[in-house]
């Protein structure tokens, strides 16, 4: 006679089992690779100057059970010309001097590492990122070091 009750404490424990191991997982997949690098690109006023496309993990490798470091690319595509760009990020009268202060040197670092850049330039790029596990997922190094 089938013991239906044992079936389904078995199956029980087979589904918590398989949970448990996906959210405990030893490293970010790649859809949340992809959700913290560009968040962290498009922050503060990034996102009006350019988008991300053609983003991919190249690879990937764990190196402690609360790192894990990837190599990623992706296209930087500019939405606006320098000269444009120069003119939004001065008309944010309602921004602290601070935060007009800041935009202000990021743009200066943008110009410094691109040029003089022109809306629809594709500019390619590849680096490395190091994700820490904390208690609420993946999270990217570089906003620790931020804050």
């Amino acid at each position: 006679m089938i013991d239906y009750f044992r079936i389904s404490i078995l199956l029980l424990v087979i589904t918590l089992a398989t949970f448990s191991v996906a959210s405990c997982s030893s490293r970010p997949n790649d859809e949340e690779l992809r959700t913290q690098v560009t968040a962290y690109l498009l922050k503060d006023y990034r996102s009006k100057l350019y988008t991300i496309e053609n983003f991919q993990k190249v690879n990937g490798f764990k190196n402690d059970e609360r790192t894990y470091t990837a190599q990623v690319q992706y296209d930087l595509v500019f939405k606006v010309d320098l000269q444009d760009a120069h003119q939004f990020l001065g008309d944010g009268s309602n921004d602290s001097f601070l935060q007009r202060s800041a935009d202000a040197l990021g743009l200066l670092s943008l110009t410094a590492q691109y040029g003089n850049f022109q809306a629809g330039d594709r500019v390619p790029q590849e680096e490395k990122v190091v994700l820490i596990k904390t208690e609420k997922g993946w999270r990217l190094k570089q906003e620790f070091l931020e804050e």
